[in-house]
C-alpha cells in the first residue's frame, strides 16, 4: 500500500497537522510536484486515496484557469506549504469546504455557489476534503505581480488600496449568474484556435477578474464609497439585498415586503438601491433573472419554456421580449448558438 511509503508527519509552526495518512501523503506531493504544473501533482495520486481530474488552460500573460473534480475515499485535510504569491478566486460549484488558514484558530468555511478572493501569500493553510463526495471547484489564478500591475493600470490610487486591503483577507460572496455565464465561456475555448484563442482566453479571464473584483468591493469595509446619502448602516443593509438577489432572484419579493423585512422605508430602499448599484432594484433583479435563465439554457441544458419558468417567468412573451432586449436575440437562437 501507499501508506507504507509516507514521509514522516510533519507539522507547521502555526500547529496545522495532518490529520491522516492520505492528507500526509498529498501534502508530500504538494510539497515535491512544485513545478508549476499542476498534472506533476494530480497524476501521482494513487487510486487508493480517490480520484483527481484537472483541465488547465493558461494565457500568454501567466493567468490560469483550473477546473477541478475530485473524490477521495475519506475525508482529507492537504497542506500548502509556504512557496507561492499569486491572487485567487476559487468558485465552489457543488459543495462547499473548510479552509484553514495560518493559526489554527482561524478558519473559512465556504458553501456551494460561493467565491472565495484571496492572496496566497506565503501563508500555510489546510483544506478539508469530505470523503465520498464528488467534488468540484473552478479556481482563477493571477501571479500576485501580475495582478497588481493590473490594478495600478486601470484603478486610481483610491480603489487600488481597497483592492489591496480587501486581499489582506479571505473574502467570500456568492457566485453570480453573469459569473456561471464566463466560466461557461471560458470552457468554450476549444472552439477557437490560434491567436483567436489567445485573444479571447485573455478577454474572458479579464473579465471574470473583473466581475470578481467588483463584487469583494461592494462589501464591507472594502465598499467603493461614494458621495450617497446613505450611512453605513443603511447601505449595509441595502448590501444584504443585493446579495439575496444575487443569490435567489426568482424568490425575491416586492419592494414594500423587502423594505419591512429590512426596516427601511420605501423611499431609501429604492433611493439608495440606485445609488449603490446604478440601476433600480427592479431592474436589477430583471437583469440577474435574465443571466439565469442564460445559465439555465446552456449549462443545464433546459429548453427556454422550463428555463423561463424556472427563472421566474409565467408569460412567455414577456420573458423572450426582454431576454432580447438584453442579449440581442430570442432565448431559443440564444441556446443554439451555446449549446
Amino acid at each position: 500500500m501507499f501508506c507504507k511509503s509516507l514521509p514522516p508527519m510533519r507539522s507547521f509552526d502555526s500547529g496545522i497537522t495532518c490529520r491522516n495518512n492520505s492528507g500526509q501523503y498529498l501534502t508530500h506531493l504538494l510539497e515535491t510536484s512544485n513545478t508549476g504544473q499542476v498534472s506533476d501533482f494530480v497524476n501521482q495520486i494513487p487510486i487508493e486515496i480517490g480520484r483527481c481530474q484537472v483541465k488547465e488552460k493558461k494565457t500568454k500573460q501567466g493567468i490560469a484557469y483550473l477546473d477541478w473534480e475530485m473524490c477521495y475515499k475519506e475525508d482529507v485535510y492537504v497542506q500548502k506549504k509556504d512557496y507561492v504569491d499569486e491572487v485567487q478566486f476559487i468558485f465552489f460549484m457543488n459543495k462547499g469546504m473548510e479552509w484553514q488558514i495560518g493559526a489554527s484558530d482561524h478558519s473559512v468555511c465556504f458553501k456551494k455557489g460561493e467565491l472565495c478572493i484571496c492572496r496566497d501569500c506565503f501563508q500555510k493553510s489546510e483544506a478539508c476534503y469530505e470523503g465520498g463526495y464528488n467534488f468540484l471547484f473552478k479556481s482563477v489564478q493571477i501571479p500576485s505581480k501580475l495582478f497588481f500591475q493590473m490594478i495600478e493600470e486601470n484603478f486610481d490610487l483610491l480603489d487600488s488600496s481597497r483592492i489591496n486591503q480587501m486581499l489582506k483577507t479571505v473574502m467570500k460572496t456568492v457566485i453570480t449568474p453573469y459569473m456561471y455565464r464566463l466560466l461557461r465561456e471560458i470552457e468554450d475555448l476549444d472552439l477557437y484556435q490560434g491567436g483567436i484563442a489567445s485573444l479571447y482566453l485573455e478577454s474572458k479571464m479579464t473579465e471574470i477578474i473583473a466581475a470578481c473584483l467588483e463584487a469583494g468591493m461592494e462589501l464591507g469595509d472594502n465598499a467603493v464609497y461614494k458621495k450617497m446619502s446613505l450611512s453605513r448602516t443603511d447601505r449595509e443593509l441595502i448590501l444584504q439585498i443585493k446579495q439575496r438577489v444575487d443569490m435567489d432572484s426568482v424568490n425575491i419579493p416586492g419592494c414594500e415586503q423587502l423594505a419591512r423585512e429590512m426596516n427601511l422605508s420605501i423611499s431609501k430602499l429604492t433611493k439608495g438601491f440606485k445609488e449603490l448599484t446604478g440601476v433600480p432594484l427592479h431592474t436589477y433583479v430583471i437583469n440577474r433573472r435574465l443571466e439565469y435563465a442564460a445559465y439555465l439554457l446552456t449549462e443545464n441544458h433546459l429548453n427556454v419554456s422550463q428555463a423561463a419558468v424556472c427563472a421566474g417567468y409565467s408569460n412567455m412573451s414577456h420573458f423572450s421580449a426582454a431576454f432580447k432586449k438584453k442579449y440581442g436575440v430570442l432565448p431559443k437562437d440564444y441556446k443554439n448558438k451555446n449549446c
